[in-house]
């Protein structure tokens, strides 16, 4: 998978994450916001919100229903009591139960209990649920205080114009339960009261007084009101069994405030969190990326951070680290440049000193054999000393002999640059090559520097017929020749193989192979590696080797332009082969 498919894949992966933890979130505030919506109308009114939470834990075991602990207890705190019924009306399990609460029903009275055809002290609420195949029925009841207390007012008789009489069992019963009564006109105003603390106004709207029946639970009593005949209202307060009090939050607005304060919160750390991880994540690799491109342009070839032989970018085991992994390509392809760059710049300094040295050895090669030409010439030229003919035909010869060899120390020097500048070959012609190489070694061993040469021709078989380059291809002969003569005593026998391409060969016609090998000195793989190389050594026309030292490089070009190769085997002692194939 490529860089740039890894990274929009790795980026989706990410964004869906990211996304998925904001609805977590959202899902978070939600079910915050629901549950403490319910916990506020299980705080006002437990018969409606916290029964149905009750109802909803209700498990069986062995029988017996299990209800959560929790719950029950809250049952038993908002004054209420609770009790399981079964299909016969029979109480099988209570909890809170007062003493004046039956333990068995029949159904006409538990019906007229229920519906208030019938008085009873509590008000009752029921639930019907089927566990384990048993119907059960969930009985829930709770003494309305402000009621009770309301009622027996009522059944006192109706008050007074001005001071109304409360009698002094309604009274004590009043001051026993911390109960307040209030007596208001038409308009919401209070005409007398009984127990009235300042929390509690003097003056109502129809509002105020909706709003203390309905959440009872803000103003910490709860309040049941009875309007009479000649438009008066008796108002009774009872203090607020269970609810908690100076709790937060208390109100609706409070908690949805928190679940969007929260939420708000939590994205910010989110988004916080992921921008950092991001930074770190994508940031970081790509930062030393660009670190190691500007070490490079210093001429730095190791990467960034390392140590101990070890990059910055992998661990101990040499994998790349977690989150250089997705740049796996481009640190692959770091690594290939920082090492390509690292050799070029040896080879460029390995280059450099060879090629100084091989400039001062062709300055040597040029300026030995021009000495020996001036040396004679001053000779010839003094008029003290009259020369033989003999003499002077001697002191010519061996100045055409150095100058020969600088025409071809310069000759060489100047192929090898237009070799390497890209020269093109000359046209190929038709050419018979067994023929062609005979000619090639007579003219190698018709020179008088090769007459003690022990040249030997095998030719191909049969006729061979290729279209070459008949200059390139003597020049490469006549190197590889001269190179075997030249470094291995005079006593080597010295052969040149000519064959057809083998079977099988893609080119058609086949191409063939040149081989020259003998059986002289030899070369340690040290020299035979560098064989080709036209800086390894700068050549010496001192003792008896003669020679360019560029004749190997110059065949290798030649090989090379032609579209073949050359390849050498050696070891010392016992000769050497280089083959040409073209």
């Amino acid at each position: 998978m490529t860089v740039r498919k890894r990274l929009i894949l790795r980026f989706v992966i990410q964004l869906v994450t990211v996304s998925g933890f904001i609805l977590l979130l959202i899902g978070g505030a939600v079910a915050y916001m629901l549950t403490g919506m319910a916990k506020l109308e299980m705080n006002r009114d437990f018969s409606k919100a916290g029964m149905s939470m009750l109802v909803q834990s209700v498990r069986t075991e062995n029988g017996k229903l299990i209800f959560d602990e929790a719950l029950l207890d809250k049952t038993l705190r908002f004054g209420g009591w609770l009790q399981a019924v079964d299909e016969t009306g029979a109480v099988i399990q209570s909890y809170g139960t007062p003493a004046d609460v039956p333990a068995q029903y029949e159904p006409g009275q538990f019906i007229d209990y229920w519906t208030g055809n019938k008085p009873f002290p509590y008000s009752l609420f029921l639930w019907i649920e089927e566990k384990d195949g048993r119907t059960y029925t969930l009985l829930y009841g709770k003494r309305s205080t402000e009621n009770v207390l309301l009622d027996e007012i009522l059944a006192a008789g109706p008050p007074g114009d001005k001071q109304p009489e409360i009698p002094a069992s309604i009274r004590e019963r009043l001051d026993r339960s911390g109960a307040v009564l209030q007596l208001l006109d038409r308009s919401g105003k209070e005409l007398a009261s009984y127990n009235r603390p300042d929390s509690i106004p003097a003056v109502y709207t129809l509002q105020d007084l909706a709003l203390r029946r309905q959440y009872s639970e803000r103003y910490g009593f709860a309040s049941a009101s009875r309007s009479l005949e000649d438009g008066r209202t008796w108002i009774v307060h009872a203090p607020a069994r269970g609810a908690e009090q100076n709790v937060f939050p208390a109100t609706e607005a409070q908690v949805m405030l928190t679940a969007f304060v929260g939420l708000a919160a939590g994205l910010l750390v989110l988004l916080v969190g992921a921008a950092f991880w991001y930074g770190h994540r994508f940031g970081t690799p790509i930062v030393h990326i660009l670190a190691w491109l500007h070490r490079l342009s210093r001429g730095e070839y190791t990467e960034p951070g390392a140590a101990k032989g070890r990059s910055g970018s992998r661990r101990r085991d040499g994998r790349l680290k977690r989150r250089y992994r997705l740049y796996g390509d481009v640190m692959q392809s770091m690594e290939h440049l920082s090492g390509a760059l690292s050799s070029a710049e040896e080879a460029r300094e390995h280059l450099e000193r060879t090629r100084d040295e091989w400039i001062s050895g062709i300055s040597h090669d040029l300026k030995t054999p021009l000495a020996s030409i001036k040396g004679y010439a001053h000779m010839l030229e003094t008029p003290h000393y009259t020369w033989t003919e003999r003499e002077i035909r001697e002191f010519a010869a061996i100045i055409k002999d150095k100058a020969d060899f600088m025409d071809e120390l310069i000759g060489d020097l100047s192929l090898t640059f237009r070799l390497s500048n890209g020269e093109r070959p000359q046209a190929a012609e038709q050419t018979e090559l067994n023929e062609f190489v005979r000619r090639c070694i007579l003219g190698v061993v018709n020179d008088a520097e090769f007459a003690h040469a022990n040249v030997s021709f095998e030719p191909e078989k049969e006729a061979l017929v290729r279209s070459v380059d008949r200059q390139a291809l003597r020049r490469i002969l006549d190197n590889l020749v001269a190179n075997a003569v030249r470094h291995n005593p005079s006593s080597t026998q010295i052969r040149v193989i000519l064959q057809e391409a083998p079977e099988g060969a893609a080119s058609s016609p086949r191409g063939f192979t040149l081989r020259v090998e003998d059986n002289g000195v030899g070369m340690d793989k040290q020299t035979l590696g560098k064989l080709f190389d036209r800086y390894y050594r700068g050549t010496n026309t001192e003792g008896t080797t003669r020679g360019t030292g560029l004749g190997m490089a110059i065949a290798r070009q030649l090989a090379l332009r032609l579209g073949g190769s050359i390849a050498a085997e050696s070891e010392p002692g016992r000769g050497t082969a280089v083959t040409v194939t073209l």
